[in-house]
């Protein structure tokens, strides 16, 4: 039994790195472009949210935060404290009319 066993995970194993090399050895479609965009010169993001209501009801208000360049920002907050609505609004998922976003400074 355990001899067959480990035959069957040889195969398998056979089988699998097999698969692994005929995808490595694909030439990819993707192409360089011939005229690349420029670089994005990366610099200080400044968010000031006046107030979010969602269904009438306000989620947000008086929010005001700056990203600047370095590593990535986290998000934590415990259930209900305004995460989704955040990241929604940042995202320009939902129309704000006493909202600055996006300001480049």
């Amino acid at each position: 039994m355990a001899i067959g066993f480990l035959f069957n995970i040889t195969q398998r194993g056979n089988v699998s790195y097999q698969r692994i090399e005929n995808l490595l050895e694909q030439e990819s479609d993707v192409q360089d472009p011939a005229h690349p965009l420029p670089s994005i010169e990366n610099g200080r993001l400044d968010f000031a949210i006046d107030r979010f209501a969602f269904e009438d009801e306000d989620t947000l208000r008086d929010i005001h935060f700056t990203f600047g360049q370095g590593p990535n920002p986290g998000l934590v907050g415990q259930t209900g404290s305004g995460k989704t609505a955040l990241v929604v609004t940042l995202a320009g998922a939902r129309c704000q009319s006493r909202s600055h976003l996006f300001e480049w400074t």
